[in-house]
């Protein structure tokens, strides 16, 4: 197992930069899932990684030893592509033995790997095959294969499941999941699908215009988010947020001709100061009518979205405000019904405005 050090990264295509001093440790053993919207530089950091991008400013240490100027081939790496990458022209079992050949092995130790190999991800009935004759989920398994009969000490993942239907790609994560447990590899995977990040990662990293938002287990970025991009993009549906305001001790949100208000919470804050209150869709309540001394907000319905076990409610609060609530209640509501969402204030992250950061209690916005 290796270790990965980034160190102050930065990658830059002419007057732009792509990526903007990202430092972070990846440990020996990890499953790092790095993760955000097209464009914010995942890909780029991963062919930094694998050699395939040069780096600009900074280090990248693999096991302690500074690899920017080694050839990708002598990084002791395998690399997954998203669109397999297999030669058309040969079996599977000559796809898998290629690398090997070219380390001059002998033909009965290459027997021997590529069948172990094979059993691993059960596709050891498909080695006389060719590529063209392979459905998407065995062509992926064929290029997992490849890469991992080289017994590397770090894997890079680059989108490999995209090019799956949904049914597909749930039983390829956890297939990946259980072959990260049984090889206890360093394995760097990225994805813009965070409902992947969430199950596959130890820690996932986010980032956002090429710059890391935070670094943390699934736990923490969906539990306590740094940053409003954090909070946005992971979770499914993602997070509500309303505006609000401290007055007098009271944290009111700023829903016209609706006066909803809870306790402030133990931050120091003047009155009238503004924030973003942010709520996850499974942390309201949904009620037809209000019972007396209970608070809510007003809304109407405008979309019902039912998905099995939850049903998503769409709620039209004005103009230009909407909340998202998810329950696994069969509740007895239509569209265009007149509905309440209620609150617990334990349930609220409050973030800055201005700087899209989390509120700590106790600590002043600058």
């Amino acid at each position: 197992m290796a270790d990965i050090l980034l160190e102050d990264l930065v990658k830059t295509y002419g007057d732009h930069e792509a990526i903007h001093r990202i430092s972070c440790h990846i440990k020996p053993g990890e499953f790092m899932v790095i993760v955000g919207p097209s464009g914010c530089g995942k890909s780029t950091l991963l062919r930094m990684i694998a050699g395939l991008e040069t780096v600009t400013r900074g280090n990248i240490r693999i096991n302690g030893q500074c690899v920017n100027r080694i050839e990708p081939k002598d990084r002791d790496i395998a690399m997954v592509f998203q669109n397999y990458a297999l030669y058309p022209h040969m079996t599977v079992f000559n796809n898998m033995a290629y690398g090997l050949k070219l380390r001059k092995m002998t033909k009965p130790e290459i027997q021997t790997r590529v069948r172990e190999c094979a059993d691993l991800l059960q596709i050891g009935h498909l080695l006389d095959r060719k590529p063209k004759e392979l459905s998407g989920g065995q062509r992926q398994r064929v290029a997992m294969g490849r890469a991992i009969i080289r017994k590397p000490s770090v894997f890079l993942f680059d989108e490999p499941l995209s090019n799956l239907d949904a049914k597909l790609r749930q039983s390829m994560r956890v297939e990946l999941k259980g072959l990260h447990t049984r090889l206890k590899t360093t394995m760097v995977y990225v994805t813009h699908d965070q409902v992947e990040a969430m199950t596959l990662a130890d820690r996932i990293m986010v980032l956002n215009e090429g710059q890391i938002e935070q670094v943390g287990t699934p736990d923490v970025l969906y539990e306590r988010p740094e940053t409003i991009f954090t909070a946005q993009f992971i979770g499914s549906p993602e997070m509500n947020f309303i505006k609000a305001r401290i007055v007098d001790q009271t944290l009111v949100f700023d829903i016209k001709d609706q006066g909803i208000s809870f306790p402030a919470p133990d931050i120091e804050l003047s009155n009238t100061e503004n924030l973003i209150c942010g709520i996850r869709p499974e942390h309201i309540t949904l009620h037809g009518a209000l019972d007396s001394g209970q608070a809510g907000i007003k809304g109407r319905i405008q979309l019902i979205e039912r998905l099995g076990s939850d049903t998503l409610y769409y709620i039209d609060l004005s103009h230009d405000r909407r909340l998202t609530i998810k329950t696994h209640l069969n509740l007895p509501l239509q569209i265009h019904d007149e509905v309440y969402a209620g609150f617990s204030p334990d349930r609220f992250h409050l973030f800055d405005p201005a700087s899209g950061k989390r509120l700590p209690l106790s600590e002043k916005i600058t």
